[in-house]
């Protein structure tokens, strides 16, 4: 009597590479070790900008992503956000300078809702009625300059420290600022079109593992 040999599904685990988007220029965001694609369509992950464009000085800059689908031999993602490490703020903030710290909704050109958080130290101890104008200013300038910019160019420019200079010069006409930073920028997600999004992924990519024989393996 000749025994059949029994089928098996044998897991292969393989890493996969995690990509930025096209906009960061499609560096490496990390790797995987998987043997589906589908468990990590979804999956977010903090990354320091400094390890994806290999420069030191922007080890403070965190980025948030979230893995959107497989293409192209990598995990694409997508940028949830932005956040600097709070230990590069403290040392702005000195006796006798006027912190202002803030937190505001927006809607960027591409009709995103985002939490903006912006940082701004001033040069000089400024008082309440001044305080109260700069805060006006800063929440103006934020509104109406982040409504003529996609997410994806507003992030552009956060990491590339252009946007910033733009805060400081609002800010000239009132008073000067030491630095004027966007602590915190981040999308506000509606929980039940993610969760469509992310499922629609998931049955795109959907790989049935690899199946041997016992003989085989």
């Amino acid at each position: 009597m000749v025994v059949q040999p029994s089928k098996l599904k044998i897991v292969k685990k393989q890493w996969l590479e995690i990509s930025t988007p096209a906009f960061l220029g499609k560096g490496k965001v990390g790797e995987t070790y998987l043997a589906e694609k589908e468990p990590a369509i979804g999956r977010k992950l903090t990354v320091s900008y400094a390890s994806i464009s290999g420069d030191p000085q922007k080890q403070n800059i965190n980025l948030r992503f979230r893995i959107t689908k497989y293409e192209g031999n990598a995990f694409q993602t997508e940028v949830l956000g932005l956040e600097l490490q709070s230990a590069s703020l403290k040392r702005f903030v000195r006796k006798g300078r006027t912190k202002i710290e803030d937190s505001f909704l927006v809607k960027s050109k591409d009709n995103l809702t985002l939490r903006v958080k912006p940082f701004i130290v001033m040069r000089n101890n400024t008082g309440g009625t001044v305080r109260a104008i700069l805060v006006k200013v800063i929440k103006d300038f934020l509104t109406t300059e982040i409504a003529k910019k996609e997410f994806e160019l507003l992030v552009k420019e956060l990491v590339n420290r252009q946007f910033q200079k733009a805060i400081s010069n609002a800010l000239k006409k009132i008073s000067p600022a030491a630095i004027a930073e966007i602590r915190s920028l981040s999308i506000v997600e509606d929980k039940k079109k993610g969760a469509e999004v992310v499922k629609a992924a998931v049955e795109e990519t959907k790989t049935e593992p690899v199946e041997v024989t016992a003989a085989e393996a």
